[in-house]
């Protein structure tokens, strides 16, 4: 089951947030990440997408029928497979699935908490 912290598909991490309040900044860019339907592959399936250049705010907006959705500020820093990066374009983010069943244990801010996928 999904445990999402914040209000509906928001699913922003705690770094996140303090990295935007310690940033001082009102409209900090960065990357909006969004967890969509993919019908091509099959019933119940989604697939990432990632749109550079957005605000947390125009993220939320835009994510809001989405499955679930986050932001991902420029010049944070990101840790997946034990690599550790500072995100500075939308390239920076790997958009494939993260297979992991338990939300519980999703190894990075790239990965979305799916209710019937586990972490995607």
């Amino acid at each position: 089951m999904c445990k999402n912290k914040f209000n509906g598909s928001n699913q922003t991490s705690k770094k996140v947030y303090s990295f935007i309040e310690k940033s001082n900044q009102d409209q900090i860019q960065g990357i909006g990440l969004f967890l969509i339907p993919d019908p091509e592959r099959g019933i119940l399936e989604f697939k990432k997408v990632a749109v550079p250049n957005l605000t947390f705010e125009e993220t939320i907006k835009r994510g809001i029928h989405c499955e679930a959705c986050k932001f991902i500020p420029f010049g944070y820093e990101m840790t997946f497979k034990e690599k550790t990066m500072i995100v500075k374009s939308v390239d920076d983010i790997d958009l494939q699935p993260c297979n992991v069943f338990l939300c519980s244990n999703c190894p990075s801010d790239r990965c979305f908490c799916s209710y019937l996928n586990g972490c995607i």
